[in-house]
């Protein structure tokens, strides 16, 4: 659809508009605490470089929730003298399996179903970041909808596009079946994560209906008034983990930094002023995840118990 690491996915989810230095990214204006347009601004910081060459690899997803935890991790990683290598990749996993990072720490799965570890065993799963996460289709609060059925109810009051994360092939196949089997008069658009907030933002801003690929936590639901909605295969409040997985190998060599990653978890409370730093600093992903860092320092260190 859609650990700190596929996070840091620290926060599995969040909309990246910029992924390197230098390049224009989206800066977000608000109006009445909520976003009315997007204007390019000049890239700063996003992912926080190491400052030395340890071996271990991380795989960063290309989520801005992703990168935030990423960096928040490493800050921390950093004060105690551990320098790992944070390295964006289009798939986490795929990484770990073709032998381009030892470890990635958001990977999103069905509550207390950690399947990656059964279908690759070279692959191990080593604890849950965060399990209360949510992942599916959104609709704006003020459709009053709260399933797919009711969508189909209220079709009138919905735009006739479907707004669908493309690398999100389960929900794209969901989404064709959906269609099919309540005979919804809309058609799939497979939007890049700039392209899904935008239009997102565009019809909220319009009060039109639509319904979109979404995932919580997120900067969507942030920025917009949003309802999970009930689904065939899925009840909007069923449950997500945040996973933390690493390579069978790599967690032999180091078993002190599998005991310290055990021990992460995000609560509530850390994601929803995780989000409010980033509503503020959409255009500088570092200096969000050095804020963000600063205010939980205490909370980590009683955490990790280095």
């Amino acid at each position: 659809m859609k650990v700190f690491f596929y996070g840091f996915t620290l926060l599995v989810g969040l909309l990246c508009f910029s992924c390197q230095n230098g390049k224009k990214t989206q800066e977000v204006k608000t109006v009445n605490n909520k976003t009315t347009s997007v204007k390019e601004t000049k890239g700063k910081e996003v992912l926080i470089a190491s400052k030395g060459s340890d071996e271990t690899r991380v795989a960063v997803s290309n989520f801005m929730d992703a990168i935030v935890f990423s960096n928040v991790m490493n800050l921390e990683l950093q004060d105690h003298g551990i320098n790992w290598n944070f390295k964006m990749e289009k798939s986490t996993i795929s990484a770990l399996l073709e032998d381009k990072a030892d470890v990635t720490m958001m990977v999103w799965e069905y509550h207390n179903k950690p399947e990656i570890a059964k279908e690759h065993p070279e692959i191990q799963y080593i604890s849950s970041i965060s399990t209360n996460a949510r992942e599916g289709f959104v609709v704006p609060e003020y459709t009053g909808s709260l399933s797919v059925k009711d969508v189909k109810k209220n079709k009138n009051n919905f735009v006739d596009t479907i707004f669908i994360l493309k690398r999100l092939y389960g929900i794209r196949m969901e989404t064709e079946q959906i269609i099919k089997t309540y005979e919804l008069p809309m058609t799939i658009k497979l939007c890049s994560e700039k392209e899904l907030m935008s239009d997102m933002l565009r019809l909220y801003k319009q009060k039109k209906g639509f319904l979109a690929s979404g995932w919580y936590p997120s900067l969507m639901f942030g920025l917009m008034d949003l309802n999970m909605v009930d689904r065939p295969t899925m009840n909007a409040s069923e449950r997500v983990d945040i996973n933390i997985y690493a390579t069978k190998k790599w967690c032999a060599e180091h078993p002190k930094e599998v005991k310290i990653l055990k021990k992460l978890h995000l609560d509530n409370e850390f994601f929803a002023l995780a989000l409010d730093v980033m509503m503020k600093y959409q255009d500088d992903l570092g200096r969000a995840s050095r804020i963000i860092y600063s205010q939980n320092k205490k909370k980590f260190e009683q955490m990790l118990q280095w």
